[in-house]
């Protein structure tokens, strides 16, 4: 993907909102210290509209997705069968975006759901693993498993 230089890429981030709290503030720090801009649902603000009507079209407008993901699956909304967090992921998959997802090491009350969605993105994505505070990589090498 090439962009004019002064178009700025949209990177949705996805994750628990409240779980990744931490995650997500350095995420949005590290993605606007490089003059992007960093997508995320609480900058949303309240709507009275079903929440994959909110973030459905931020998705499609966004360049990359970001999947941050810790131990909790997250909430299912009324006529969904998956979370918010395994919609979103679904949906840039679909779409075909760039996808980096990012997955806490150590989560002993990792909910079986999102293992389940850890595990389908690392037999297609690039998938990173941190141990307590989260950093973005400065590089893309390091510990991760790697898809494309």
């Amino acid at each position: 993907m090439t962009l004019p230089p002064t178009e700025r890429l949209r990177i949705f981030v996805s994750s628990t909102i409240e779980e990744c709290a931490a995650e997500r503030a350095v995420i949005q720090n590290a993605i606007e210290s490089l003059n992007h801009e960093a997508v995320l649902f609480e900058k949303v603000g309240a709507r009275p509209h079903p929440p994959r009507e909110v973030y459905r079209p931020r998705l499609e407008t966004a360049h990359i997705f970001v999947g941050i993901y810790r131990e909790s699956y997250g909430w299912i909304a009324d006529g969904m069968t998956v979370s918010g967090a395994e919609d979103e992921f679904l949906l840039a998959a679909g779409l075909g975006m760039p996808c980096l997802v990012y997955v806490l090491r150590e989560a002993p009350a990792r909910q079986q759901k999102l293992q389940g969605l850890i595990q389908r993105a690392m037999n297609d994505l690039t998938v990173w693993f941190y141990d307590g505070t989260w950093q973005p990589p400065r590089t893309c090498t390091g510990r991760h498993h790697g898809g494309r």
